[in-house]
C-alpha cells in the first residue's frame, strides 16, 4: 500500500481508488444491483452481473471479510495520495500582510542607537 504514497502520482492514486472501491463495495454491488430479486432481472447487464457474482463467490474473504477491509484501505490510501498530489501542485497563497524584510531587521543593532 505504500506504493501509492511513495509514487506520489495521480495515476497510481486513481488506480488505488478504483480497485479499492471495487473490493470495498463488492458485497453491496452484488446484493443490490447484480442480484435477481423475485425473478426480476438485475439492474446490471447480465455479463457484468455474472462477473461480479463470480468474483464475489470465488474471492477468499474469510470470516473477517478481508478483501473488503484491504479494499477500503486501498481506497483511503488512494484518496490521500490524490489529495497530496493536488495540494503539492496548487500554487502557494500569499498572505496579504507582509513582514519586514531581512534588510529591515538587524538583530545585532543595539536599541536606541
Amino acid at each position: 500500500m505504500l506504493l501509492a504514497w511513495w509514487a506520489r502520482s495521480l495515476l497510481v492514486g486513481l488506480a488505488y481508488v478504483l480497485v479499492g472501491a471495487f473490493f470495498a463495495f463488492l458485497v453491496a454491488f452484488v446484493w443490490t444491483i447484480a442480484a435477481q430479486v423475485n425473478d426480476a432481472p438485475s439492474v446490471l447487464p447480465e455479463p457484468i452481473a455474472v462477473f461480479l457474482s463470480q468474483v464475489y463467490l470465488h474471492a477468499e474473504s474469510g470470516p473477517l471479510n478481508a478483501d473488503a477491509i484491504i479494499g477500503a484501505g486501498m481506497l483511503l490510501i488512494g484518496l490521500t495520495t490524490i489529495r497530496q498530489v493536488l495540494r503539492s501542485r496548487a500554487p502557494a497563497a500569499q498572505s496579504e500582510e507582509e513582514g519586514p524584510t531581512k534588510a529591515q531587521v538587524n538583530p545585532r543593532q543595539e536599541p536606541g542607537g
